[in-house]
């Protein structure tokens, strides 16, 4: 799973999560993941149900405003603050940044794919250009979190190319 890290109240936690059609697995810092079937309702609004409690539904919304998440679920507000390394020195080896804050506009690949030196595997939009993030090397895509219409920060690890191994 992709980790990114947060400062919550001051405190700053590590969150990994996954996605896989409509389950979404979250991770908080060395607790067990969360596992969530979460269905889109609207721009902000999901219905979310954790996998273990199939009687239970959340209403869950979720606002992004630059580098904060804020989140309202079950009658409270938890406010997240992404925590960045900017000017990627500190990505994954292997890990794609984005350039400047972007919308992703095309996702071309997933977790999984194998993908040659060059290939384009997501298109950004930023200030009214299209730009395309290619593989640095051939390998395999891994820790890809990001769909289409999501945000991006500047220096935020878009996903990760795992070096395929020489013969």
């Amino acid at each position: 799973m992709a980790a990114r890290t947060f400062s919550i109240r001051g405190e700053e936690i590590e969150v990994a999560a996954r996605r896989d059609g409509d389950h979404l697995t979250i991770g908080v810092a060395e607790g067990e993941p969360y596992v969530w079937h979460v269905r889109r309702v609207g721009a902000a609004e999901f219905v979310a149900r954790e996998a273990e409690d199939e009687q239970r539904t959340h209403t869950v919304h979720a606002v992004r405003d630059q580098t904060t998440w804020w989140v309202h679920l079950d009658g409270r507000t938890y406010r997240f603050q992404a925590v960045l390394d900017r000017g990627g020195s500190g990505a994954a080896p292997g890990g794609l940044t984005a350039p400047i804050p972007a919308t992703v506009v095309e996702v071309l690949v997933a977790d999984g794919d194998e993908v040659d030196a060059d290939q384009v595997l997501l298109v950004l939009s930023a200030m009214k250009m299209q730009l395309e993030v290619r593989a640095p090397h051939a390998g395999t895509v891994a820790d890809l979190l990001l769909a289409a219409g999501d945000p991006v920060d500047g220096g935020q690890q878009l996903l990760t190319i795992v070096a395929t191994e020489a013969d």
